[in-house]
Formats: structure tokens, C-alpha cells, sequence
């Protein structure tokens, strides 16, 4: 569908423009995947008002359109990008030839390129560069962007992000970090199970009246108890001080650290990304030992974004996959009740009840997307193993046939490449796989070779094909008629019982292979399919020359090449 997103979901797909009746303004509401009404405000920014009021307006037309941000953390990305940019246009410089802008038409290349040479003094190139892409990227959807800047905009940055080497976990740490989120999850899923269905016995009536099922209810469906003595009851002294509210909320909602550990035990069996797994909805039970998540990642594209992830409890492995993830959806089910009763229902299923907050908030605390920072003190989650910081790209790394240790099927070429490239262990086992693997194909080579092609029985320099002596042009051994392929198809040879190798073709045969091993490189796969068996066949005939021969007759490839070139293209010789 030309011009549109993806039908599903529905949400995140739209945008609204400021509330009230004052025009545009500072302050803009974006429909997300993950937050239905998000305020965008620039008014705390720095820069001209008319300035941020029309940055305001691209974010809007940015978040509207087909590539434009469907979750919050875009949106906090290209605010904090923006942030930076506006903050350079506001402040003169001694130094700079350019005046304060007060409208996006005032933006000029030279406030850009300085932009971007003022961050670089500041920050890394990856960073800069990405603060300037999203900048670029809001220019794109302002309607008064001059053509000089849209050029300077459209411009390619003619650089690439290094590849950042990601060490796996060893095996023993990968277990300890598992055992230990999931001895979280036991314990919290025993604490809120068991209060929960107090909870709802009471609501339904079916139990004894006691204060603390009252106090239970109240804390699933109103946030809170409403009594002093319902606070009692739950082991705190009272509703005036948060950490007694804190108290009393732990019988039924998840904290932060508490959902890092679902988080990173979910990541410890399937090796997911963090972005779906904060997204995921609701397991969908399919028997006693399997469930199903249906999961998100829109980095991947319309066609690939949702895919159904199934768990599967395996004891011979140790692997309690769907077990775990029902122990999750359990502890956080009182989460979704109070959501519902406060009409704000969800089936998302990492949900947490801050420290200091007045509701639930969901996915893993933002300061754990990463290391495993603490909670609420920064210095970490009290549960990680000591001398261990929680890190999601290398544990989707370390999980045994998962994550990016799957088959290359499950990522396209370009994310596989990136996987092994950023992955020490896996580098070096597709290298010896690679190595392996050709070490096959010159074998199998040299064996059709010893049994096809006939060597030192020279018919003579006048029945030279391209690549190798034939003993009969007249009589092709297949067909019993003359033979046409000896320069056109001159790799056919190779598969010919006519076909010997001399010395004289060796020059020949070595610019053969030059060309092509530069043709491997352009044409990818399909050099694999038309070229890598008969390359190997020919590789294998040259080193049956010694390397004097191979060294001599390599001063004459260059002349050679123009011949084999002609012949591949199917043009007449040079």
C-alpha cells in the first residue's frame, strides 16, 4: 500500500496537533504504539519561539508519516537530538559567521555543517552523526526548509558506524544471571500469586472479611489501601510516606528490578532483543507444557515486524521456558487488573509499580536498558551476581542456539553479517566453517580434476582452447559434433574428457582466476551458483604447477585478462 503504513496495529499511526484553540503551538500529541496521547513539548527548549514552534510542527509531520516514530524511546531520541541543535542556533559565537535563527526557513548549510563540527568536539562520531541524522530528519518534514538546506540535508555523510566488538557471557556466567532472575521471578510470582487470589476472593465475596483482603482488594483496583488499618495489615504504617505506599504495593505489583529480571530471563531463553520483549503482549496458552508470544519488532519492516515466539518447557534441557513466562504473566496480572478498573486496559505483560510513582508503569526502567543500573540507587539490582552488569546485547549473544545464534535464515543477510561481525566467538567460527567449507569444495575439485582432466598430453598449441588443450575440437564427446564452447563457455572445458592441461595455458588459467575472484565480491550468492565449482576445479590445476611455474607465468596475466574478460561478457577476443 503505496503511501501508508502497515494496517496492524492501528495505533501509533496517527498524529494530532495541539490541544485548545490557540493554533500551533509548542506542545504537540502524538498517537503511539506505546503511549495513545504523548505530549511532545518544547517549551522548556532553547531557541526563538517561532523557531521551536516550527520544529514542533515537523515532529508532528514526522510522527504522522510512514517512517516516522511509532514508539516513545524515537520520540525521546530525536527530542534529545533536537534539543542540542536549538541550543546551538541560540547562543552566538565569537567565532561564528552565521546569526541567531528565529524560523526553520532561516536554517541555513552553514549552521548545519557547524552544528556538526561543534558536536564532534564534544561527542563521538557515532553519536553526532546520529543527533545530526535526526535533525536532518525533522528539516526534511518542515514545509519551510530552503532548497540550499534540503540539498545539504539529501547530501550522503559518505561515513559507516565501526563495528563494535560484543563479548558473550561465559557459560558460567550466563547461568548464574539466569538462575538468579528466575529465583526473582519464583519469589515474586509466590509473594503476588497468593495475595492476588486473596484479593479476588475477596472482591467476589467468597471469603472471610478481613482487613487484609480488604486492604488487598483496595491495593488491586484503587492503587492503595484506604485505611490506616488496611495499611497495617500489609505491614506498613501508613499512606503519608511513599515508602510505606511502597511497602504495601510489593504484595501485588512487580518493581523495577523485579521486571529487569523477567526481562533478562526471557532474553536468557530465546536470545530476544529488549524491544520486543518490553513490548510483548500476553502469552497465549496452547497446551500444558507450550505457550505462544506474540511479538513486535518495527526495526524489521512492515513484512517481518510481528512473529510468533513459542516456548516450550523441555527437562532434559533444563529449559522452563513456558513456565517461566507464566510465572511473568501471573505476577503481573494484578498490574492489568487495576489498568482495567481505572480504564486504561492493557495486555502488555511487563508491568511495573515504581518507587516513588502513583501508578503502573510498563516495560523495564530505562536506566536498565543497558548495564543493569539500579532502580532506584543507580548502583545496581540487588538480585545480579556480583562482579556481573546486565547487558542485553551480550546476553542474546550467549544463549545456545538462539538469538543471534540462530541459523542465518531467521535474519536477513545484511543483520546476520552484523551479528557475526560484532561477535568474537561467532567471528571466528564462521571463519573456521568458511575454511572448512572450502577446504571441501578443493578437495571434491581435485578429485574431479585427477578423474576428467588429462595432464602433459599435449595435442598440440593449435588445439588450444582458452583454458586447456583439447584433444579432439572436432568430436565433443557428449554430442559427437563439433565443439563450440572453447572460448565462449571456455569453463565447460573443465567437465570435457577431450579436455588436458599444458604449461603454456597457465598464464591463461591464472587470469582466469583473477577475474574471477573480482567477480565473487559483485555478484555475491549467484557467484556461488554459477562460478565456485569450476574455480575450485581451476584452482586445483594450477597448483599442480610448482610455484616457480606459478611465479613466472604470473608476469603474464595481466595480458591475458582483456581475453578472459571478453569471453564472460560473451564478446568477440581482443
Amino acid at each position: 500500500m503505496s503511501g501508508q503504513r502497515a494496517a496492524q496495529p492501528p495505533t501509533g499511526l496517527q498524529a494530532s496537533g495541539p490541544s485548545g484553540d490557540a493554533g500551533p503551538g509548542l506542545a504537540v500529541t502524538l498517537h503511539l504504539e506505546d503511549a495513545p496521547n504523548y505530549g511532545v513539548d518544547l517549551s522548556r527548549m532553547a531557541g526563538a519561539e517561532t523557531l521551536r514552534r516550527d520544529f514542533a510542527q515537523a515532529v508532528l509531520a514526522w510522527s504522522a508519516s510512514e517512517r516516522g516514530g511509532r514508539r516513545t524511546f524515537s520520540v525521546l531520541a530525536i527530542k534529545r537530538a533536537l534539543s542540542y541543535f536549538l541550543k546551538y542556533v541560540e547562543e552566538p559565537s565569537a567565532d561564528r559567521s552565521v546569526s541567531r535563527v528565529e524560523f526553520i526557513a532561516e536554517i541555513t548549510p552553514f549552521h548545519l555543517r557547524g552544528y556538526h563540527a561543534e558536536m564532534l568536539r564534544l561527542r563521538s562520531r557515532t553519536t553526532v552523526d546520529d543527533y545530526f541524522n535526526r535533525v536532518r530528519t525533522l528539516l526534511r518534514f518542515a514545509g519551510t526548509t530552503s532548497d540550499a538546506t534540503r540539498r545539504e540535508i539529501n547530501k550522503r555523510q559518505g561515513w559507516s558506524k565501526p563495528e563494535t566488538q560484543i563479548e558473550r557471557y561465559s557459560k558460567r556466567d550466563f547461568v548464574r544471571i539466569r538462575d538468579a532472575a528466575r529465583k526473582v521471578i519464583e519469589d515474586a510470582h509466590a509473594r503476588i500469586h497468593a495475595a492476588h487470589l486473596e484479593a479476588l476472593e475477596h472482591g467476589a465475596g467468597n471469603a472471610p472479611d478481613t482487613a487484609k483482603g480488604l486492604a488487598l482488594h483496595e491495593l488491586m483496583t484503587l492503587g492503595m489501601p484506604q485505611s490506616k488499618a488496611g495499611f497495617r495489615s500489609l505491614a506498613a504504617l501508613g499512606p503519608h510516606d511513599y515508602r510505606q505506599r511502597f511497602v504495601a504495593r510489593r504484595h501485588l505489583f512487580l518493581d523495577g528490578d523485579e521486571v529487569l529480571a523477567a526481562a533478562v530471563l526471557m532474553a536468557c531463553h530465546r536470545g530476544l532483543n529488549l524491544s520486543p520483549i518490553v513490548m510483548s503482549g500476553m502469552p497465549v496458552e496452547i497446551d500444558a507444557d507450550t505457550v505462544q508470544l506474540d511479538l513486535d519488532k518495527p526495526r524489521r519492516g512492515p513484512g517481518l515486524r510481528f512473529w510468533p515466539e513459542i516456548l516450550t518447557d523441555n527437562t532434559d534441557r533444563n529449559d522452563q521456558a513456558a513456565r517461566d513466562v507464566r510465572m511473568i504473566a501471573e505476577a503481573t496480572e494484578p498490574a492489568r487488573t487495576w489498568l482495567a478498573h481505572n480504564n486504561q486496559p492493557s495486555q502488555r505483560l511487563l508491568i511495573r509499580w515504581p518507587f516513588t510513582a502513583n501508578k503502573p508503569h510498563f516495560g523495564v526502567p530505562s536506566a536498565t536498558h543497558q548495564q543493569g543500573a539500579g532502580t532506584r540507587d543507580g548502583n545496581g539490582a540487588s538480585w545480579i551476581p556480583e562482579g556481573i552488569r546486565i547487558d542485553f546485547q551480550r546476553l542474546r549473544r550467549s544463549v545456545p542456539h538462539q538469538g543471534v545464534a540462530k541459523e542465518p535464515t531467521d535474519h536477513n543477510p545484511s543483520t546476520y553479517l552484523h551479528y557475526v561481525r560484532t561477535d568474537a566467538l561467532a567471528l571466528a567460527e564462521q571463519q573456521l566453517e568458511a575454511a572448512a567449507g572450502i577446504q571441501t569444495a578443493m578437495d571434491r575439485a581435485r578429485l574431479e580434476v585427477q578423474n576428467r582432466m588429462r595432464e602433459g598430453q599435449d595435442s598440440g598449441e593449435s588445439k588450444d582452447a582458452l583454458i586447456a588443450n583439447c584433444r579432439d575440437p572436432e568430436t565433443k564427446p557428449t554430442t559427437g559434433l563439433p565443439c563450440t564452447t572453447g572460448y565462449f563457455s571456455f569453463l565447460d572445458c573443465l567437465d570435457c574428457e577431450n579436455a588436458a592441461t599444458v604449461s603454456r595455458l597457465l598464464p591463461r588459467q591464472l587470469a582466469a582466476l583473477d577475474v574471477l575472484e573480482d567477480l565473487r565480491d559483485a555478484l555475491g550468492d549467484a557467484w556461488e551458483r554459477k562460478f565456485a565449482r569450476r574455480y575450485y576445479m581451476l584452482k586445483s590445476i594450477v597448483e599442480r604447477h610448482s610455484p616457480a611455474e606459478r611465479l613466472a607465468a604470473a608476469d603474464q596475466v595481466k595480458a591475458h585478462r582483456p581475453s578472459i574478460i571478453a569471453a564472460l561478457r560473451q564478446e568477440g577476443p581482443r
